[in-house]
């Protein structure tokens, strides 16, 4: 799994996320914002059906996230994730 934030100085978490998924097809990612409205707002674009978990968030909410993503069903070759946003 590849936790990665959305917004990183001089690559993005979709482009990292794009270039590991080059080498590892089926790695599941979890990424994380302090954006979240822009994001809903389409100020960026994440692959379809990414899961991110907003900023700040407690400690609790991180597992859930990454069990969401590891626990989430996908087709095979399926790349994307599911949607969903954890606050605690």
């Amino acid at each position: 799994m590849l936790p990665t934030d959305v917004v990183m100085p001089g690559l993005s978490g979709e482009r990292v996320a794009e270039n590991v998924k080059t080498l590892r097809p089926d790695i599941r990612v979890l990424f994380m914002s302090g954006y979240v409205n822009r994001l809903a707002e389409g100020a960026r674009s994440l692959p379809k059906g990414a899961q991110v978990l907003p900023k700040p968030f407690t400690v609790e909410a991180p597992r859930a996230g990454i069990a969401q993503v590891l626990t989430t069903a996908r087709k095979p070759g399926d790349r994307s994730v599911a949607r969903q946003s954890y606050r605690s």
